[in-house]
C-alpha cells in the first residue's frame, strides 16, 4: 500500500522494507495473542485457520466505511443513522485493499549505480534476495544464542518446566510471533515489489503446505537444513516437475492414450497422470515419508539427535 498509488503515498522500497516488518511483527503479535494457551497439533490447526481467513479479509475490505464508535452507538439504539459521525469513506465507500485485484503496480527498488529494478534483469534481484537472506541467517543465529532463544528452546522442550525457572512464556511466545512474521515481512515486501503487485490468491493453502515441506524436509530446529530443503523443493516445483510432465505427457501421447479405444477413460488419463496438477499430493506424500524414515529431516538438529539417540538407549 505504501509503495504504490493505492492510497497517494508511492514510498521508495527502502523506506517501506522496515514498515513492512514492523507491521508483520505487530500482525503477528495480534494473531498470536488468542494462541497462547495453544500446543501442538492444536496451535497448527488455529494458525493455519487464521491463515485462511486474513486472505479471505482482504478480498473483502473493498467498500470500507469508518464510523465514530460512540455516535454509531447511540445512532443503532436510537434507530437515527443520521446522528452517526462518518470518518472515513463518508461519501463513497473507501477501497483499502483492492479485493481480487490487489495492489498493482508497486515501485521496485533504485540504486545509484544500477537504477530501477527491472523485470528484465535477475541479476540485481538476486543479490538483493542473497543479501536479505543472509541478514535473516545472521539475525536469527544471533537469537538463538541469546537469552530469548535459550528460552524459546527451554520452552520448546518443556514448557512447565521453562515457566518454573521464571520463563515469562507470554512474553517469549508472543516475541516468538513477532520475530517470526517480521522476516515473512522482509521477504513479502521484497515479493511484492519483484512481481510489481500483490493478491490475496497469492497466499493460499498451498504456500503454507510448501512451506512447511521446506521445513520438514530440510531438518527443524537448523537454518542450513532448511535453506538446503528450500533448494530442493523449489527446484523440484519450478524446474524438475515441469520438465517431467513434458516428458510424461510425450510419452503418454505416444505409446499409452492412443492403445486406449474408450474417449472418457483417455480424456482421464491425458488429465489424471499430470505431475504438475499433482504437486501438492507429491509434497503431501513427501512429508509423510519424511515423518516416518528421517523425522529430524535431511539435516537435523544436533541437540535433537543426541536427545533420540539418548532416548532409544534408554540413558
Amino acid at each position: 500500500m505504501l509503495a504504490s498509488d493505492h492510497l497517494g503515498f508511492n514510498w521508495h522500497f527502502w523506506v517501506v522494507l522496515p514498515i513492512a516488518a514492523v507491521v508483520a511483527a505487530l500482525a503477528g503479535v495480534l494473531l498470536g495473542t488468542p494462541t497462547l494457551r495453544l500446543r501442538g497439533d492444536y496451535l497448527a490447526i488455529v494458525t493455519l485457520g487464521f491463515g485462511e481467513i486474513v486472505p479471505v479479509i482482504f478480498r473483502n475490505l473493498t467498500g470500507v466505511q469508518l464510523y465514530e464508535p460512540i455516535s454509531q452507538i447511540l445512532a443503532t439504539v436510537l434507530s437515527r443513522p443520521e446522528i452517526a459521525i462518518c470518518l472515513l469513506g463518508c461519501e463513497q465507500p473507501f477501497n483499502l485493499t483492492g479485493g481480487e485485484a490487489g495492489i498493482n503496480p508497486i515501485g521496485r527498488p533504485y540504486l545509484p549505480l544500477i537504477g530501477s529494478f527491472s523485470p528484465s534483469n535477475y541479476y540485481p534481484w538476486y543479490y538483493l534476495i542473497l543479501l536479505l537472506v543472509v541478514f535473516a541467517y545472521f539475525m536469527i543465529s544471533r537469537l538463538r544464542n541469546s537469552r530469548l532463544g535459550r528460552a524459546w528452546g527451554a520452552i520448546r522442550e518443556d514448557e512447565l518446566a521453562a515457566s518454573a525457572m521464571g520463563i515469562n512464556l507470554v512474553k517469549t511466545k508472543l516475541a516468538a510471533f513477532a520475530m517470526g512474521a517480521t522476516f515473512s515481512g522482509f521477504a513479502g515486501a521484497f515479493y511484492a515489489s519483484y512481481i510489481s503487485a500483490i493478491f490475496p490468491t497469492v497466499f493460499d493453502f498451498s504456500v503454507s503446505v510448501i512451506i512447511l515441506c521446506m521445513v520438514i524436509l530440510g531438518g527443524l530446529g537448523n537454518m542450513t537444513g532448511v535453506i538446503i530443503g528450500s533448494i530442493i523443493i523449489m527446484a523440484a516445483d519450478r524446474l524438475y516437475l515441469p520438465q517431467i510432465a513434458q516428458v510424461l505427457k510425450g510419452f503418454l501421447n505416444t505409446s499409452i492414450l492412443p492403445s486406449i479405444s474408450n474417449p472418457a477413460f483417455r480424456d482421464f488419463i491425458a488429465v489424471t497422470i499430470d505431475p504438475i496438477q499433482m504437486r501438492l499430493l507429491l509434497f503431501g506424500l513427501t512429508l509423510v515419508i519424511m515423518m516416518i524414515v528421517r523425522p529430524e529431516g535431511l539435516v537435523g538438529s544436533g541437540e535433537r539427535g543426541v536427545k533420540a539417540v539418548q532416548g532409544g538407549t534408554g540413558k
